[in-house]
């Protein structure tokens, strides 16, 4: 074991993106968002009852 060696903490992937969250993600539930825009298509999707878009693929907010 390296004397050197330090922790290096699992980062948190955005529930909408799939990008890395700051250090302080937004977060609804258990879910978190790296900004606004991700947590506010989160919040118009659930309050439409339309979270099944989320199973439609692993990375639905990328575009192409």
């Amino acid at each position: 074991m390296n004397a050197t060696s330090s922790f290096v903490e699992p980062t948190v992937k955005c529930h909408h993106c799939g990008d890395d969250c700051p250090a302080q993600p937004l977060t609804i539930e258990d879910k978190h968002f790296c900004c606004i825009g991700c947590q506010t298509v989160y919040e118009i999707l659930q309050a439409n009852d339309l979270c099944t878009y989320y199973n439609l693929d692993e990375k639905p907010g990328i575009s192409l």
